[in-house]
């Protein structure tokens, strides 16, 4: 086993992980003050119940902790889960045990001591029924406890995207009897990924997820980067040439998870804090970066869309990232529901905006990634299915024509009859 008596920590400032609370939060002044503004306005603001909305990599879950702990701070009790898997009900009921021990008065607590909530000394002896109460009782029951001392409850859901739609369901059910209806103390906040919306919008028994209010976030501008990047330097005692920082303005706009990977690989190459990051530093971490960011978040927000989604941003980034609408639909030889279709989901995950008649990519995933994963799964399903149907693997076997709709060429057989395709 090796000694690690002499290892001195990390000064390293950036945290590049999902869910990581970064340095310091940049780009998202609006959004906090906004559900703060609401969470203080009580039940009644639409804001009371919010969708905290992104694609993969803008900071949601470290956007949402950050709400969490000034709640937290000004004395309300936090329950936060996390609605990926199934269970969510018992993760609640889990949340709420610890609370109610918490809350106990401390003949009843056996060794549990020093327990503070909403930061007074507050204690509370909740029913110990034999029978386990329904999460919409103990909830309400929560909040007007909370509401006795001036304060309130937060129950912060992330990952809502990929929650069981049942229990989610229920869950919206509960907190719209308790929050909109009832008029209780307990805000919402459930967060997850920009596309979640256009399923919301589809699933006609989500009515309450679709009368919350909606806050969007995205990448972040260049003033945003460079104060991201410089500010946490600067406290962490290192230096970043001015060059360095228009670099990263330059780079702009940016995912935050981007940006703290910026950021680290920076502070390594520089290396800092003795020597100031510079200008080549920030290049070369980059370039770096961007074998990670295809890993970590353009690959699986690709591999998340359907074909027609795939297929719409691969035609916008042979065209250069923008299209005029009428020629895309052109080229895509939609109709128009699918067009249409097609068009809010990408806008909904934030990959895609339409000004006028123009369509254009709003960057999330760089155009030359979109056309080398294109390119990409086409030659790979065109390998996959060759072989399947006996085919040669040879490209003079193939028919070889540029398709006129999509990106790549006609996977048939030469001599073929029929139109060309690009899948068989």
């Amino acid at each position: 086993m090796s000694d690690l008596g002499g290892h001195r920590p990390d000064t390293n400032p950036f945290t590049p992980d999902f869910g990581q609370a970064p340095p310091v939060m940049v780009g998202r002044d609006g959004v906090m003050e906004s559900l703060l503004t609401s969470w203080a306005t009580g039940p009644r603001d639409p804001g009371f119940t919010s969708l905290l909305l992104g694609p993969r990599g803008t900071g949601k879950t470290a956007l949402m902790g950050a709400l969490a702990e000034t709640a937290r701070r000004s004395g309300w009790i936090i329950i936060s889960v996390k609605a990926n898997t199934r269970g969510l009900p018992d993760r609640i009921a889990e949340e709420l045990d610890a609370i109610d021990r918490a809350l106990q008065p401390e003949s009843q607590r056996g060794r549990i001591t020093g327990v503070q909530v909403m930061g007074i000394g507050t204690q509370w002896a909740p029913p110990s029924d034999a029978k386990p109460q329904p999460i919409r009782h103990r909830l309400a029951r929560l909040a007007d406890h909370a509401a006795e001392h001036d304060a309130r409850v937060l129950l912060a859901v992330d990952e809502v995207h990929g929650s069981n739609p049942e229990e989610m369901r229920g869950l919206c059910s509960d907190v719209q009897q308790i929050t909109k209806e009832d008029g209780r103390s307990l805000a919402f906040l459930a967060a997850g990924l920009g596309d979640f919306q256009y399923r919301i919008m589809s699933d006609q028994k989500m009515t309450f997820l679709q009368r919350c209010a909606w806050q969007e976030i995205g990448s972040l501008a260049p003033e945003d980067v460079v104060r991201g990047l410089r500010i946490p330097i600067e406290d962490a005692g290192g230096q970043i040439d001015h060059d360095a920082l228009e670099s990263a303005a330059d780079a702009a706009p940016m995912l935050p998870f981007h940006m703290q990977m910026v950021g680290r690989k920076a502070w390594q190459m520089a290396p800092a804090p003795r020597r100031p990051v510079s200008r080549w530093a920030v290049a070369e971490a980059l370039r770096q970066s961007e074998t990670e960011m295809e890993r970590r978040v353009y690959e699986p927000v690709w591999g998340g869309l359907p074909e027609s989604c795939q297929t719409m941003l691969a035609v916008l980034a042979e065209e250069g990232g923008a299209c005029d609408r009428h020629v895309l639909v052109q080229r895509l030889g939609m109709n128009r529901k699918a067009f249409s279709g097609t068009m809010r989901r990408l806008e909904a995950g934030g990959l895609l905006n339409q000004d006028g008649n123009t369509v254009s990519g709003t960057g999330l995933i760089p155009q030359r990634t979109i056309r080398q994963m294109a390119h990409r799964d086409l030659a790979d399903n065109g390998a996959t299915e060759s072989g399947a149907s006996g085919q040669g693997d040879s490209p003079q076997d193939r028919c070889g024509k540029p398709m006129q709709r999509v990106p790549g060429r006609c996977v048939l057989t030469e001599g073929h009859t029929g139109g060309c395709r690009s899948r068989l």
